[in-house]
């Protein structure tokens, strides 16, 4: 061990007075030095981290040996705007930490110095990119997916926001995981279901904004900024709406449309189908627990065109709208 001695130099510090221990309920408080750093610094350390040689500067010297490992490992200035570039892009901490052959911990360093916002960990260790702002504005296409998630998807408290349909419709979900940038691989499960999870804090709060939120089967509604919008219509029907033909003789068929839930989704169905294709009041019904609005024949039929004319949509619910175009051509003339 060495000898502490006020005034004699010691590594990198001269020790200039000794701080006495005392006890403190029963405690044996360590004894101090109050030293000076060669940089000039006063700084004070525990006798016995002085005497074991643990301790030989005011913490300059591990800095500056950091410094020294950082620019040898090739740490430079440019590496930290790369690093911090590739993270900005998206691309999850793991995979930039890999790219660049460093710490996940030196990505989160650099990103740092630079003045930049370090995303949660949850999103900076993201496995699948995604795009967080993909339900941060309305646009034509995430109107439509908020209506589809309002029908069919669900909110977990823990911020898991899941969709799960028939296998039949796989392909739909694939077109959600273009919508959101990225995301996990579609689950196909063995009866008859695929599904997709994602967990990202932004776009929960973003749907909680318009109207998507947990335990939302008897209370949910279109947020105003939706209501009248045919997209976000369009989305409600493929997920919680039917579109059929319904028997008139032994061989006529008209066109049927539907839809399920609660009151205020039904009622927002009913004002937008009496504004397109006005006529007589469609009437919203109690269906079980839920509730229901429907019609049929060349209304339904004209309908049903006007909302499927354009944007993303469900393949054969878009094949029904277009046999239903077709037959409201036909009866029109």
């Amino acid at each position: 061990m060495l000898e502490i001695v006020a005034g004699v130099k010691q590594s990198r510090y001269t020790p200039l007075r000794y701080v006495a221990g005392y006890r403190h309920n029963g405690k044996k408080i360590m004894c101090k030095w109050e030293c000076e750093c060669e940089c000039g610094q006063i700084f004070q350390a525990q006798a016995v981290a002085l005497r074991e040689g643990r301790q030989v500067s005011c913490g300059c010297h591990q800095r500056r040996r950091a410094a020294e490992t950082c620019r040898s490992r090739g740490h430079t200035r440019e590496v930290a705007e790369q690093v911090t570039s590739d993270y900005l892009s998206g691309l999850p901490a793991a995979k930039v930490a890999q790219k660049h052959n460093i710490h996940l911990a030196s990505v989160l360093r650099h990103v740092r110095r630079l003045g930049k916002q370090v995303r949660p960990f949850t999103d900076s260790n993201r496995r699948y990119p995604i795009n967080h702002d993909a339900f941060a504005a309305v646009t034509d296409e995430s109107a439509y997916w908020v209506g589809f998630l309002i029908a069919d998807g669900c909110v977990s408290d823990e911020g898991v926001v899941s969709l799960k349909i028939a296998s039949v419709d796989h392909e739909h979900l694939e077109l959600f995981r273009q919508f959101l940038g990225g995301g996990p691989p579609v689950w196909v499960g063995q009866k008859g279901v695929s599904a997709i999870a994602i967990s990202c804090p932004k776009i929960v709060s973003d749907l909680a904004m318009l109207g998507v939120t947990p335990r939302k089967t008897f209370t949910a509604e279109l947020p105003p900024r939706l209501i009248g919008n045919i997209h976000a219509m369009r989305g409600l029907v493929d997920g919680d709406g039917c579109l059929s033909w319904h028997k008139s003789g032994p061989r006529n068929r008209i066109p049927h449309i539907g839809i399920c839930g609660t009151h205020s989704i039904c009622s927002s169905f009913s004002s937008m189908a009496e504004k397109l294709v006005p006529g007589n009041p469609i009437t919203v019904r109690p269906h079980a627990t839920i509730w229901q609005s429907r019609f049929t024949g060349i209304r339904a039929a004209a309908f049903t065109a006007l909302l499927y004319a354009s944007g993303t949509a469900l393949a054969r619910k878009q094949k029904l709208a277009s046999e239903f175009a077709e037959y409201a051509l036909r009866n029109s003339r």
